[in-house]
């Protein structure tokens, strides 16, 4: 049987402008409660205002993929580490899952520290709970790792280690994705050479599958190979438009579902999209995102500037980030006849007038003195 992880918390800690910061999936809650349901996708949207970490908190998973990918490269973090502090730390918590059963929970801990002679290095810890609670340790912090060396989780022969490096390292895909060589021909619609477009036509056409039945936009990609080059063009209607001359909406579009695709398809794939709704009409980005959610496999975590994408979704996959509150990343609870956009711009208004509060607990506060003055 299958074996796959979702994310289910992810701390950070001294790390960028972050120095406390927790986002809660809920899956450990629903665990708890015994109310976890597979078939409700890991599908989660952070809104909040500049400054407030939501970049931050999905740069900590670049890190860690990172990590996995290459050896060690500790000192491009040094600036990183939280102002007066020694040390940062990413802890990242994941549920395992069988099929659709739930097995129990792992944890792993990334440690980025400064020692006496201005070195960087790093310690690793990674731990399992089973469903009942029962926890065992996978690997301890015996001795550090320094530049240039490899996670010590690759040298575990042990299945559930495996499952994490390989998820870390295959199965996480980052929108947008400066590094690709695809990137230029995606975004500027600049073209890249034959030998690296050919290998991305595959992941480009179920990338158009996906726009297409998401969105019913009737596209289709063509590749010709003219004078030994490869053009790509896209079918749309009775057009054949060279990919270049395509607007740049539609672009970005097609590259934001090149990340998206595996979603679609996988439950061992993670997607992590930053910032992705600038350029795209607000509602449509809006019915996409609950379209994405409706038919998706994997886990998606992304950030918005746009509240239409969060009130598309069921409330409790919205998540808003602020400096007022410890831990960052907060969920606001609705009635059902209440709109979210509704609830937390009115909350931010009051709040100005009486301020001193977190926004959470404010929010109570107004709840409950407007349950009591009716």
């Amino acid at each position: 049987m299958a074996r796959y992880l979702r994310p289910s918390k992810l701390e950070v800690f001294h790390l960028f402008g972050l120095d406390e910061a927790t986002f809660d999936f809920g899956e450990r809650k629903r665990a708890k409660k015994h109310t976890f349901d597979a078939s409700i996708p890991s599908f989660f949207g952070i809104y909040g205002y500049n400054g407030s970490g939501k970049s931050a908190l999905l740069t900590s998973l670049r890190i860690l993929h990172s990590f996995f990918c290459d050896k060690a490269n500790f000192s491009s973090y040094r600036n990183y580490i939280f102002e007066g502090e020694k040390e940062a730390k990413i802890c990242l918590d994941t549920l395992l899952l069988e099929e659709e059963v739930p097995l129990g929970f792992l944890r792993y801990e990334l440690t980025i520290f400064k020692e006496k002679k201005k070195n960087i290095a790093g310690y690793e810890r990674l731990s399992y709970s089973s469903y009942d609670g029962n926890k065992k340790e996978l690997l301890c912090p015996k001795s550090p790792i320094y530049e240039g060396k490899r996670s010590k989780l690759t040298k575990i022969d042990e299945e559930k280690a495996t499952l994490f490096v390989d998820v870390l390292t295959n199965h996480i895909s980052f929108y947008p994705d400066d590094n690709s060589s695809f990137a230029s021909l995606l975004e500027k619609g600049e073209k890249v050479k034959k030998e690296e477009l050919l290998s991305y036509l595959p992941r480009l056409t179920a990338a158009l599958e996906a726009m297409s039945s998401l969105l019913a936009v009737p596209y289709q990609v063509i590749s010709e190979i003219k004078d030994d080059s490869l053009l790509l063009l896209l079918h749309k209607g009775e057009e054949n438009l060279p990919y270049e001359q395509e607007s740049k909406g539609i672009r970005k579009l097609l590259s934001l579902f090149m990340s998206v695709s595996s979603y679609l398809s996988s439950p061992l794939e993670w997607v992590i999209l930053d910032e992705v709704d600038s350029g795209i009409f607000e509602y449509l980005y809006g019915e996409m995102m609950r379209a994405l959610y409706e038919r998706g496999k994997g886990s998606l975590l992304f950030t918005s500037h746009n509240l239409r994408t969060l009130e598309t979704l069921p409330h409790h996959h919205a998540r808003f980030a602020s400096l007022l509150v410890k831990g960052r990343f907060f969920e606001i609870s609705l009635k059902e006849e209440e709109n979210l956009r509704d609830v937390y711009l009115r909350s931010l208004a009051l709040r100005k007038k009486y301020p001193g509060e977190d926004i959470p607990s404010f929010m109570r506060k107004i709840k409950k003195a407007g349950r009591e003055n009716s």
